[in-house]
């Protein structure tokens, strides 16, 4: 089953409340009640908010950790999970903790569906969550720099992986709802350990070129074998790269440099509408569309956005004449979704 990009969660296995207790540490509000004019919530560890028709999947025994944030009259936010009162619609599928040490916690017990609810102040935050079993997994990976998910193809239903490659795999596990759920499987095995071996962290460590089989499991839920070949890294490359779905026409194709496919700088702007500017005295190319200006130095792994300076990870090259970045470029500067097709060996980019 090919993989596609998905925004997923990390699912904890262990019901940790620690970090809800070092996250709402604010034992007595500083506020007056009638101050607070809403309360949302927000995921543990950024400030995208959950609204009210949001679906957590989970699958017994995960668990997850929700932060609920007070809105106030002057317009700032504080985090009050330890003071509101949680329930859950269907406790035998959801339960959920109170207090200091658990509000904001809840942990997939049965399979059905529960709303969870946060109560504060006279205001109401819900969400709706889904424990579903695990029905399959996919396996893919991510690079040991930025953490971006590795463009790693197939043929023949067999993992092409460039030679020169420094990665991790993790997998998605499949849910009977459909959804996915990103997280590391419990042991990696290789058959042919004079081709892939591991190292620290699951870190692919890469010996030769040949075939071997992976071997994943993840718990006692699901094992699964998957085909590996470590082939050259022109023999691992795409084969071709579309931008909102036209086929980019590249002067120069992408390669592996490295740890990293890059791809041709001139072609992917223009694709999206950017003039471009080469200054040979300073090596500085500028890119300019409507309101959004983008600067960036040959052999900076670092880029300017409308003065906001932003890392991906690897630096911006030159090759036969041509202006090469790494695919992370495209994903942190230029914002885009991307989809990798492995099945396909295409890389689908969209703005």
């Amino acid at each position: 089953m090919a993989c596609s990009q998905h925004l997923i969660r990390t699912i904890t296995v262990v019901f940790v409340a620690l970090y809800v207790t070092l996250y709402t540490v604010s034992a007595v509000a500083n506020y007056e009640p009638d101050d607070v004019t809403a309360i949302v919530l927000t995921e543990l560890n950024s400030e995208q908010i959950l609204e009210p028709n949001t679906v957590i999947s989970l699958f017994p025994p995960a668990s997850e950790v929700v932060v609920l944030k007070a809105i106030l009259k002057n317009g700032s936010e504080e985090v009050v999970s330890n003071l509101a009162f949680w329930e859950s619609s269907n406790p035998e599928v959801v339960s959920v903790g109170q207090g200091p040490d658990n509000g904001g916690a809840f942990q997939a017990l049965g399979f059905g569906k529960a709303t969870v609810t946060a109560n504060y102040k006279g205001f109401t935050a819900r969400l709706n969550v889904e424990v579903s079993p695990i029905t399959d997994m996919c396996l893919l990976f991510r690079d040991n720099v930025q953490g971006d998910r590795y463009p790693i193809f197939k043929e023949n239903d067999t993992f092409l992986i460039p030679i020169d490659a420094k990665i991790m795999p993790y997998i998605d596990l499949i849910l009977a709802n459909g959804s996915r759920l990103s997280t590391s499987g419990d042991i990696y095995v290789s058959n042919n350990e004079q081709v892939v071996s591991f190292g620290r962290r699951h870190l692919l460590i890469l010996h030769n070129k040949g075939n071997t089989t992976l071997t994943v499991r993840y718990g006692d839920y699901i094992t699964r074998d998957f085909k590996i070949r470590v082939v050259s890294n022109d023999q691992a490359l795409p084969r071709a790269v579309l931008a909102n779905e036209k086929q980019l026409d590249f002067y120069h194709k992408a390669i592996y440099g490295g740890n990293v496919l890059y791809v041709p700088l001139r072609e992917i702007l223009e694709a999206f509408g950017y003039d471009i500017h080469w200054d040979e005295s300073t090596h500085l190319i500028t890119a300019t569309a409507e309101d959004t200006s983008i600067q960036i130095v040959i052999g900076s792994d670092k880029a300017k956005k409308n003065g906001e300076e932003i890392s991906f990870g690897y630096p911006v090259e030159v090759m036969n004449g041509h202006t090469i970045v790494p695919i992370s470029f495209i994903k942190h500067v230029l914002t885009t979704n991307i989809h990798l097709d492995e099945n396909d060996r295409t890389i689908h980019i969209y703005i």
